[in-house]
């Protein structure tokens, strides 16, 4: 039996042992501790480097005094709600996590632009990388600098990606997530973290409010504009408005007016708050900028909405269900039971008696607990009946549990297998949905926080040479790993130093550049690819290479050819001596480090061994 008071009485059937009665139900009030947050569920100039949030304190403002004056957006659901189902549920609890910490923490680097211009077009638009210079490598280690302490601001307190992190959980908990930007006159010199939970949308939706501990800040919405930017804001103290009903009246400080580069607010202004408004009082303040993330919602909202919602009651079945079990454990018996009167009413005495001893029942000792009824009216007859025992057959609840986490997670779009449990999941299944989870859900998060830091970069910072590259998490098993590296070296798109820096190793004389292997043409260095092409399109037609050749074509400088007792190097001079000087002096010292006929190689390439002077022709 629940804890609580008697509410009513009502006259129902009951199905007892011997078949259905009428009797009298007595309701006690259940001891229901997020009752008020679940009928909400219906409803459906130089600031410096420093934030300038709320500090945790005592004040009497709240946000329901600006809601009445139509100061802030209320969200259709109390973002409070969603904060606690996030806490409750362990499943949507680990499904917030997972997100968050594939998104924002596998680490992260800067990357110059150029090598993001072929791996991710949409981020990094196709440029030529610059020419190599001291002067250059001295001008984007500069930019990279100024990058990095930008980014590494808020340390030690909070790391990057421990900013980037907390915005996600907001984002999916509550349906938007910030990060809050300082400046020293124009320049970004912070970042910080904010908990969404303490942020409301201005009515005019060009700005935010924070109330923390009952005190009052305001920000701006973050923008790269300088003369567009909003540096401060100017407060008047007001009356509440009269119209309101059944509050108490008093001041609070409203916003009359926004200060930006074209259009400043007086100096005399901006002076400490007063610890009590007054009407008229005015005073300025420097404000801080937000950048909001949002979750997409077709609600007429300024809000974002988090992906519990459509979950929701599965999230509040799962709760309601561990509530159940929770109850049953600590009543320790089979609590739920008809009592039936016959022949007369119960006395108040009697029902307190009967009431107190169901409050008992939530410790092991009301096992052995006896409970005495005195009835002074000998025609009353009392007897005890558990109402059903099959009601405690599935006291887990475990397959109903099941389907509530499973539809959880289809929510949030995160697979099991990503998750701690993973009893039971296929390997081959369980890999492919990690691989989808990645592609479909972390991949795009991560492409829109790369979107807004790349955007600072140019905008705020000037810099185009450097973008964001957030990790990705890495499934790859090192054979697998290693068998991708063989494929990537063998197609060219990798060289071996290239493979060997990614293990922390020093490159290797001759590493440094892409070799092909096509069948029947032996080790082709990438770079030799153009004139293959050029010579295969203007060439004449049996020096062309045709697909699915059986012999070494005759417009390849170099190839491999079968002689009975392995492979040799065959050199074609008429196409050897088309290529370029520099070609030419690379493909002979290659040969000749390969102990090839200096002779042959001079003949074949005879541009690569120019006279020496005095020498007779």
């Amino acid at each position: 039996m629940p804890k609580g008071k008697l509410e009513g009485v009502e006259s129902l059937p009951v199905e007892a042992k011997d078949g259905p009665i009428e009797a009298k139900v007595y309701h006690f009030s259940a001891d229901t501790s997020n009752k008020e947050a679940l009928a909400q569920v219906g409803v459906m100039e130089r600031i410096g480097k420093a934030s300038t949030q709320v500090p945790q304190g005592a004040g009497g403002l709240s946000f329901d005094t600006y809601v009445r004056q139509n100061e802030v957006i209320e969200p259709p659901v109390s973002l409070n709600f969603y904060d606690e189902l996030a806490r409750s549920d362990p499943v949507l609890y680990a499904c917030i996590e997972v997100k968050a910490v594939n998104i924002a923490q596998q680490g992260y680097r800067l990357r110059p632009r150029w090598e993001l211009a072929v791996l991710d077009q949409s981020l990094a638009p196709m440029m030529k990388r610059p020419e190599e210079s001291a002067t250059l490598d001295d001008k984007l280690e500069k930019e990279r600098e100024r990058i990095e302490t930008w980014l590494d601001s808020a340390m030690p307190d909070s790391s990057f990606p421990d900013i980037l992190a907390q915005m996600i959980r907001d984002k999916e908990a509550l349906g938007q997530g910030y990060i809050e930007f300082s400046r020293g006159g124009n320049e970004l010199d912070g970042m910080y973290l904010v908990k969404g939970v303490t942020l409301r949308i201005l009515k005019s939706e060009d700005g935010y409010m924070q109330i923390r501990g009952g005190k009052r800040k305001v920000f701006t919405k973050y923008t790269a504009d300088n003369k567009e930017r909003r540096r401060s804001v100017l407060l008047h103290g007001q009356k509440e408005d009269t119209s309101t009903k059944g509050v108490n009246k008093k001041v609070i400080p409203v916003i009359t007016e926004w200060g930006t580069k074209g259009k400043g607010i007086p100096q005399h202004l901006f002076k400490a708050e007063p610890v009590d408004w007054a009407e008229g009082d005015k005073v300025a303040e420097t404000i801080n900028e937000l950048y909001c993330l949002k979750k997409g919602t077709t609600q007429d909202t300024p809000y974002g909405v988090p992906s519990a919602l459509p979950a929701l009651k599965e999230i509040l079945g799962s709760y309601y269900a561990s509530q159940f079990n929770v109850s049953y454990f600590e009543n320790s018996t089979v609590p739920r039971m008809i009592i039936i009167i016959k022949g007369g009413e119960l006395s108040d005495e009697v029902k307190i008696a009967i009431q107190n001893w169901m409050e008992t029942q939530n410790s092991v000792d009301a096992l052995n607990q006896i409970l005495l009824i005195s009835l002074p009216d000998p025609n009353v007859e009392i007897t005890f009946e558990h109402a059903s025992v099959s009601q405690l057959q599935d006291a887990g609840f475990g397959d109903y549990s099941d389907r509530c986490a499973e539809r959880i997670r289809i929510a949030y779009s995160v697979p099991q297998s990503m998750m701690a449990s993973l009893l039971g999941i296929n390997r081959s299944v369980s890999e492919e949905a990690n691989w989808r989870f990645l592609a479909n859900v972390v991949r795009p998060e991560q492409r829109k926080i790369e979107a807004l830091f790349n955007y600072i970069f140019r905008k705020d910072f000037g810099i185009e040479n450097w973008v964001l590259d957030l990790a990705v998490p890495d499934l790859l098993s090192d054979r697998e790993r290693a068998e991708v590296f063989s494929m990537l070296i063998a197609r060219g798109v990798l060289s071996i130093n290239e493979v060997r820096a990614w293990y922390g190793r020093e490159g290797v004389d001759g590493g440094e550049t892409p070799i092909l292997t096509p069948a029947g043409q032996g080790a082709l260095p990438v770079e030799f690819i153009k004139q293959i092409v050029e010579q295969n399109l203007m060439g004449p037609a049996e020096d062309q290479a045709t697909s699915g050749m059986q012999t070494p074509p005759r417009g390849a400088p170099i190839f491999q050819k079968p002689d009975g007792k392995g492979i040799t190097f065959e050199i074609n001079p008429s196409v050897a001596q088309k290529l370029s000087l520099e070609h030419q002096q690379d493909m002979a010292l290659m040969l000749e480090d390969l102990g090839y006929n200096p002779s042959v190689v001079r003949e074949a390439f005879p541009k690569a061994y120019p006279e020496e002077e005095g020498e007779e022709s």
